[in-house]
């Protein structure tokens, strides 16, 4: 198992660790990634529509020249 799979392996053991009653003690730690997996997906989106309007412009600006 590479460390990457392990601490993977490890944090989902964590994340639902349950206490004697059999509740779920970490509920925060779902809300928590879930909270990064939106920010990041929000920032790939801006970063690529930033992107396609540069290239849209740079395809402009080669069909303009002479």
């Amino acid at each position: 198992m590479s460390g990457l799979q392990w601490r993977f392996h490890w944090q989902k053991r964590k994340l639902f660790d349950r206490d004697r009653s059999g509740q779920i003690v970490r509920p925060i730690n779902v809300f928590f990634i879930f909270c990064i997996l939106v920010i990041v997906e929000h920032l790939r989106e801006s970063l690529i529509k930033r992107d396609s309007q540069v290239l849209l412009r740079a395809c402009d600006n080669k069909s303009q020249s002479p």
